[in-house]
């Protein structure tokens, strides 16, 4: 006589080692890449080769045992799956782990930061949180019967995970901010959070449809980046970035100073008085062109700034040198600063 299975209410209270799947939208990736991506505690994996690494993922049974029940339409072979392994119950795993990916695809999402701005933009979340993709509207005249009607596609696209991409992350800054999220590169453990948790801001951005708040993600990113609590950030953070750019060929040209100063500003006019006047893609393009070049120096240069104080320490020496007036020793000579022309569609709001 075989063994009655446990009911559904009891399976969720079982304690045990769960593998958590679940299927993610606008995620490509290709057999170059190997058809898997680990980004830190989340692995995506093709629907292809789900079933082919069913063991090294934790799962008793074989793909085709889970497709004969109820749920099985789940799995979808042109599918990209975000995959957890946990302990504990599935009452208490599901909604820490369904955290974990949302915050982890965020991650991902920041790998688009300069891939070709945001017109080609992935909005990378679980299915549940993603847009329908299009817009319906009608219009009509107050004073006659003209009217009109229609749909318009959105700008979202799928986020392909290919060679190309593989080496985007390699050249910039994703590569490198993985292998410190993984432990491969060290660095303190308070600033592997603050580079996560910038990161997941950035990705917050990228995947946002409204300026405002693409725009205030970017903010808080460079603040968790370069300031410290307790410190003055209208004075800190405009003099921090000047530190780590103040050299550009064309800060003056550019006037990086006062457009810093209207960034802020506008953040504080924000935040303080939910004031949106004023924020335009133009501010939101700034800062990502200051979050893309400030993560490249902090990500390929890990052992200069392997913590918070690091920065802080080298942006007070970088204004020390300028106050003296003396010859800089302090920024290393391979810093760079990469910037792009924008078209209309860039700044298109």
């Amino acid at each position: 006589m075989t063994a009655k299975s446990p009911s559904s209410v009891k399976v969720m209270r079982l304690r045990g080692t769960w593998v958590f799947m679940a299927p993610v939208a606008h995620v490509e990736i290709c057999k170059d890449v190997g058809s898997e991506v680990e980004i830190h505690k989340v692995r995506l994996v093709s629907g292809t080769k789900l079933p082919r690494i069913r063991s090294r993922l934790g799962l008793h049974r074989p793909l085709a045992d889970y497709k004969k029940r109820a749920w099985g339409k789940l799995f979808d072979p042109a599918k990209t799956y975000a995959v957890v392994q946990g302990k504990g119950t599935p009452n208490k795993l599901k909604q820490q782990i369904t955290h974990t990916i949302r915050e982890e695809l965020y991650i991902l999402a920041a790998s688009q930061l300069w891939h070709e701005g945001r017109r080609s933009c992935a909005q990378v979340m679980l299915p549940q949180n993603v847009c329908s993709g299009r817009s319906t509207y009608v219009m009509a005249n107050t004073k006659n019967d003209f009217h009109t009607a229609g749909w318009s596609l959105s700008q979202w696209h799928d986020l392909t995970i290919d060679r190309q991409w593989k080496q985007m992350a390699k050249a910039c800054f994703f590569e490198k901010l993985l292998k410190v999220l993984n432990g491969k590169i060290h660095v303190e453990s308070a600033w592997r959070a603050d580079l996560r948790r910038a990161a997941i801001l950035v990705g917050k951005s990228l995947v946002s449809s409204d300026i405002p708040s693409s725009f205030l993600w970017n903010m808080i990113a460079l603040e968790v980046l370069l300031t410290k609590r307790g410190e003055k950030h209208s004075q800190e953070l405009p003099a921090r970035i000047e530190a780590f750019f103040g050299w550009v060929p064309f800060w003056a040209d550019r006037k990086f100073r006062a457009n810093i100063s209207r960034a802020y500003r506008l953040r504080c006019s924000l935040v303080h008085d939910g004031n949106t006047e004023g924020i335009s893609k133009r501010d939101i393009v700034f800062t990502d062109e200051l979050l893309f070049n400030l993560l490249c120096i902090l990500l390929r240069h890990t052992r200069m700034f392997a913590s918070k104080r690091n920065v802080i320490d080298f942006a007070k020496r970088v204004e020390a040198e300028r106050f003296l007036g003396i010859r800089p020793k302090v920024r290393p000579k391979t810093f760079l600063y990469h910037s792009r022309r924008y078209s209309r569609d860039d700044l298109a709001p």
